[in-house]
């Protein structure tokens, strides 16, 4: 087994599924919030990036096995 196999082995894809979610909301959240919520407007957007840092950080907990 090379290096890269034993990395991917040991690595929590629940935690790397959430990191990735968390991402693309905060990435993406004016697109997202303006085609789900039309009138939300910048309030909408601002609570769409911080839903998507608690599930990038909930990830990365994850991730890192802490929880």
């Amino acid at each position: 087994m090379s290096y890269g196999e034993k990395v991917l082995s040991k690595l929590n894809w629940p935690g790397v599924a959430l990191m990735v979610v968390g991402a693309v909301l905060v990435y993406a959240s004016s697109p997202i919030v303006t085609k789900l919520f039309p009138k939300a407007g910048e309030n909408g957007k601002l609570i769409c990036k911080g839903v998507g840092c608690v599930i990038a950080l909930v990830g990365a907990l994850l991730l890192m096995d802490i929880l």
